[in-house]
């Protein structure tokens, strides 16, 4: 059940609310919404709720499964007691709304907020419309449109946008490849104004460094061209690119599908090889400052 769940670390799993059209969440002392409270508390008891009922809400795919409901043995108060006397929730796919979870990490108001956001991103599966061959199929494919549409809004946000508020986001997508293009993909980020101060001065970038970097013509690529080489030193570029997957890994890590087929031995070693690299990779680049406090603690 939820209330089994271990204090630390804190697991937050997310649905998507048709009642609503919000997020509903499932955590070890809370579940709902701010439409299911009263006087401040959440109508649902989320102690015995069983965890698998939580996983199958945060997964269930439109079309494909019929949205999961609560039970009322696992209610305080009745939904007519609520202010809004909301309809009772009806539950599918939390990526509907929030597809790689990173709002309900974000949003300042929300009891989850963190400043430092890994997204680990396995989506793999694109768009065809060669499988749009009967209403079942068609349904599906819009509903992976939408969700890979929403996937990409949400990632233009966190990384895209200029810099406002404390969180500070790396991306460890299954789509990316290991490669150095994710160095000049940072300096694009540095010279939009993308990144935080702390970010680009825990490399010794400087403002006078960007300054040059946002100047056009030769100066503005030799800067590029100094600042990247300031980011191999500053991260250990060196022993990441010999560590790096080899592209046949890559290519057999994407080939991974969602479904529930069991995997093989080398499908895991290749999943978990291009995770472990990309996300020291994106720590290092992104987070550079969570590396030099535990290195001083240690």
């Amino acid at each position: 059940t939820l209330g089994e769940l271990p204090e630390s670390p804190a697991l937050c799993i997310n649905s998507t609310n048709i009642a609503t059209q919000v997020p509903f969440f499932f955590s070890k002392k809370d579940m709902g919404e701010y439409a299911y409270r009263v006087q401040g508390k959440s109508i649902f008891e989320a102690q015995h709720f069983p965890i698998s009922h939580a996983v199958m809400a945060s997964s269930c795919v439109p079309y494909g499964f019929t949205p999961i409901t609560i039970g009322k043995e696992y209610l305080r108060e009745w939904y007519g007691n609520c202010p809004t006397k909301p309809e009772p929730p009806k539950l599918i796919d939390g990526g509907v709304y929030d597809n790689q979870g990173a709002h309900k990490l974000s949003h300042d108001r929300s009891r989850f907020h963190t400043d430092y956001i890994i997204v680990s991103d396995a989506g793999n599966s694109g768009v065809s419309a060669a499988r749009a061959t009967n209403f079942f199929n068609l349904a599906m494919t819009t509903i992976s449109l939408m969700m890979n549409r929403v996937k990409r809004m949400q990632r233009s946000d966190n990384l895209y946008e200029p810099h406002q508020g404390t969180e500070h986001f790396a991306y460890v997508p299954l789509e990316w490849d290991c490669c150095p293009k994710l160095l000049q993909g940072f300096v694009t980020n540095l010279k939009d104004g993308h990144l935080p101060p702390d970010v680009w001065q825990a490399h010794s970038i400087t403002e006078e460094d960007i300054a040059k970097l946002r100047t056009k013509g030769a100066v503005g690529a030799a800067a590029s061209e100094r600042i990247i080489e300031q980011l191999k030193h500053s991260i250990g570029w060196a022993s990441l690119e010999a560590r790096a997957p080899q592209q046949s890994c890559e290519e057999l890590a994407r080939g991974v599908g969602t479904s529930l087929m069991a995997l093989s031995r080398d499908e895991i070693e290749s999943l978990a090889g291009h995770s472990a690299w990309l996300t020291e990779l994106q720590l290092r680049l992104y987070m550079p400052m969570l590396l030099t406090q535990s290195a001083a603690q240690s």
